[in-house]
């Protein structure tokens, strides 16, 4: 891996989250504090990341090709933001430690990381997917955001930053023919209120947000069954939200330290569903994977 020098038990509150202690600055994410994005060199990773500078904030971006690290760190140096790159596959702890010690030695500390990186598989019953596919796709989304809060959480803590987890439907309730990438999302959940429990006290942010279908990267890619990657098939069965919108509101619940929030009327339905009735939840997916 190298750089890329200078391209380089919740109570819901209204439907709006569940949230942890306030920040009483609104305007802190002005005052330059340094975001580590993973994942950040296209999609949804790359417009948080670009939000954030328009804000004002010190962005690392990361990503595996290098090609496109250096198209979208050109896109930002062009628009005079305050951002480096580094390339780098988070799976891999020794390439987490470099991401980490990149951002420290270029902006001498890091507030924020948002472990956005990750990776889904085509939709396909259990039986019919390689092993392999399950592996690399945990390797990624449960991994590689472990390894990447392991490495950054002695530098957060001293800032009193925060950690954010990007999670999905999948990560509410398992969906059909998607075991891998449930497996994966309900993880997160689990590594979140983990850190909560552990590290709320200190000042810590920690949060996960829950989004649904967001309008994706042309040139994003997934696995399919047998492991390979293909261009991610197009949703036809929901509206999806645009990039912008979804980044503006996974900012503001950083800003407003949101600890759970659920990005889409789907993903409230799942949530509330799910403790009130899940017998009904269960009949809804068992519809859905029949009509699939």
């Amino acid at each position: 891996m190298q750089p890329i020098y200078p391209l380089l038990f919740d109570t819901p509150i209204f439907f709006k989250g569940f949230r942890g202690s306030v920040n009483d600055d609104n305007n802190y994410l002005k005052m330059g504090k340094v975001f580590i994005i993973t994942g950040s060199s296209q999609g949804i990773g790359r417009e948080i990341a670009w939000q954030l500078a328009q804000k004002g904030a010190y962005v690392v971006l990361n990503g595996r090709n290098t090609k496109k690290l250096e198209e979208t760190l050109h896109s930002f140096q062009n628009a005079q933001f305050n951002a480096c790159a580094i390339s780098g596959d988070v799976p891999n702890p020794n390439d987490c430690e470099k991401i980490i010690s990149y951002g420290l030695n270029e902006y001498g500390r890091i507030d924020y990381l948002i472990n956005n990186a990750g990776i889904s598989a085509e939709l396909s019953p259990l039986e019919l997917l390689s092993p392999d596919v399950f592996k690399k796709v945990i390797d990624i989304n449960v991994l590689g955001s472990v390894n990447m809060t392991i490495t950054a959480l002695p530098h957060i803590q001293k800032q009193k930053g925060g950690n954010l987890f990007i999670s999905s439907l999948a990560g509410i309730y398992g969906l059909p023919k998607a075991a891998a990438y449930s497996t994966s999302k309900m993880a997160l959940t689990a590594l979140a209120e983990s850190l909560k429990l552990e590290l709320g006290s200190s000042g810590l942010y920690i949060g996960i947000a829950y989004l649904a279908f967001v309008e994706n990267d042309k040139r994003k890619v997934v696995l399919n069954k047998d492991g390979k990657l293909i261009s991610q098939p197009k949703f036809s069965f929901s509206k999806a939200k645009p990039v912008d919108e979804v980044a503006s509101e996974i900012i503001n619940m950083i800003e407003n330290r949101i600890f759970k929030n659920h990005f889409s009327l789907v993903g409230k339905i799942f949530y509330f569903m799910k403790r009130l009735s899940p017998w009904l939840l269960e009949k809804i997916m068992l519809m859905i994977n029949k009509n699939r």
